[in-house]
C-alpha cells in the first residue's frame, strides 16, 4: 500500500482550532504518550507538587506510606 508523508508545522498546530478541539487533540496525545515520557515532562516542568495537590487525599496518604521509610518517617497507627 502506498504511503504519503505529510509534514505539519507544529508552531501553527493550534492556531486555527477551538479550545474544545485543542483539548480533544491533547487527550488523544496523552493516550499515546508513554508514561515515562509524561513523568519526565512533569518533573522537568516542576509540576510534582501540583500533581500531588490535585491527587485525592487517599492517594496522597498512599504515597506518604509508600515512601515513609525512605525519608525517615513512621506511619502513625490509629487505635
Amino acid at each position: 500500500m502506498p504511503k504519503i508523508l505529510i509534514q505539519i508545522d507544529t508552531d501553527d498546530l493550534f492556531e486555527h482550532t477551538t479550545a474544545a478541539q485543542d483539548r480533544e487533540v491533547f487527550r488523544e496525545f496523552l493516550d499515546k504518550i508513554p508514561n515515562d515520557m509524561l513523568v519526565e515532562e512533569v518533573a522537568n516542568r516542576e509540576l510534582l507538587s501540583d500533581v500531588y495537590n490535585e491527587s485525592k487525599r487517599s492517594e496522597q496518604q498512599e504515597l506518604m506510606d509508600e515512601w515513609a521509610d525512605d525519608f525517615g518517617y513512621t506511619k502513625e497507627e490509629e487505635n
